[in-house]
C-alpha cells in the first residue's frame, strides 16, 4: 500500500482471529460476515507486506509478526476503549430546576451550565433566582432540584465556598481613596441595601460596631442595585463575585472588620442523574 491505512475494524478483527482461531468463529464474535473477517486481514497483509496468521489444522494461529502486531494492536484497543470511556455522556437527559441566590446566579451558575451544556446537550436546566428564605421553602416543598444558597438547608449540604462582602461605590466617591471601609466609614453616606438575602448580615456587622447604616433604597435584583450605586443613589455591600472592580465605573472595598457568608449547595433526596450533573458542575466550578 502506497499510505499507511489503519482502521478500528482491522484492529477489532486481528484481536477476535487470535481469540477465536478461525475466521467464522471471529466473525460471529463481531456480528460481520466471513468475507469481511478476510478482508480485513487482507488488509493487515498489504499494510505490513506479510501474512499475520498462517493455516494450522481447522483454524488459524499467529505468525511471529502477527504475534508482534497483535501486541500493539492490544493495546491500541485498550487506549481506544479508554478514550470511550472518557466521552460525555450525551444521552443524560432532563429537566432540572435551580434555585440559587442572585451573586451565585451571576457569577457561578452560568459557568456550571456552560460547561453541562457541552457534555449534557439534552439536560435543560430552569434557573429560579430567589433569597436564602425563599430557596429553603422551594426546596423543602420540591419545587427546586439543586439549592445554591447561603444556608445549609440539608444533612447532605455541601460548602462550596466562603464568599467576602466588600463595600461597592462609583470610583470617585469619597471613600474610594480607602483601602478597607470600617462600619463607621458606611455609616456616613446613603446607602443602598441588598434585598436578596444579606440584609441581615450586613445589620449585624454595623450593630457590633455600635454603627447603623442610612438605608434609603432597598433592591433585591443585583443587577438594578449595582446601577442605583452607579448612579450615585449610595453605597451598598454586596458578595464580592459579583462586582468587578473597574467594571462601568465601580470599585469596591474590604470591609474592617471583613465579612463572609458562607454559599452551599444542596441536591434533594432522590434526584435524578441529570439534577445531580448540574450540582458537580456547579460544585467543579465553585472551587
Amino acid at each position: 500500500m502506497s499510505r499507511f491505512h489503519l482502521n478500528l475494524t482491522m484492529l477489532r478483527v486481528l484481536d477476535a482471529l487470535a481469540d477465536e482461531g478461525g475466521h467464522t468463529r471471529a466473525a460471529d464474535k463481531l456480528g460481520m460476515t466471513q468475507s469481511g473477517v478476510s478482508h480485513a486481514m487482507r488488509a493487515w497483509e498489504d499494510l505490513m507486506g506479510g501474512p499475520l496468521t498462517i493455516r494450522r489444522g481447522r483454524g488459524v494461529v499467529m505468525t511471529p509478526l502477527g504475534a508482534a502486531v497483535l501486541s500493539e494492536a492490544r493495546s491500541a484497543l485498550e487506549h481506544i476503549h479508554a478514550i470511550g470511556h472518557m466521552r460525555p455522556d450525551l444521552a443524560m437527559t432532563g429537566h432540572v430546576r435551580l434555585g440559587s441566590v442572585a451573586s451565585a446566579a451571576i457569577a457561578v451558575v452560568p459557568r456550571a451550565l456552560e460547561v453541562l451544556r457541552r457534555q449534557h446537550p439534552a439536560v435543560t436546566v430552569e434557573v429560579i433566582e430567589g433569597t436564602d428564605t425563599e430557596i429553603a421553602n422551594w426546596f423543602s416543598e420540591g419545587i427546586i432540584d439543586v439549592a445554591v444558597s447561603m444556608a445549609d438547608l440539608s444533612a447532605n449540604a455541601r460548602l462550596l465556598t466562603k464568599v467576602e462582602l466588600v463595600g461597592v461605590m462609583p470610583e470617585h466617591h469619597p471613600l474610594a481613596h480607602l483601602r478597607a471601609l470600617g462600619p463607621s466609614d458606611l455609616s456616613r453616606f446613603s446607602f443602598v441595601m441588598s434585598a436578596s438575602g444579606c440584609e441581615d448580615a450586613i445589620s449585624c456587622h454595623m450593630s457590633a460596631a455600635g454603627a447603623a447604616l442610612d438605608v434609603v433604597l432597598r433592591i433585591r435584583d443585583t443587577r438594578a442595585l449595582l446601577a442605583a450605586v452607579r448612579a450615585s443613589l449610595g453605597i451598598s455591600i454586596l458578595p464580592s463575585v459579583v462586582v468587578l472592580d473597574g467594571a462601568d465605573g465601580l470599585v469596591s472595598r474590604p470591609l474592617d472588620p471583613p465579612l463572609q457568608r458562607s454559599l452551599w449547595l444542596d441536591v434533594a433526596v432522590g434526584a435524578t442523574g441529570a439534577a445531580q450533573a448540574v450540582a458537580d458542575k456547579i460544585g467543579a466550578v465553585a472551587l
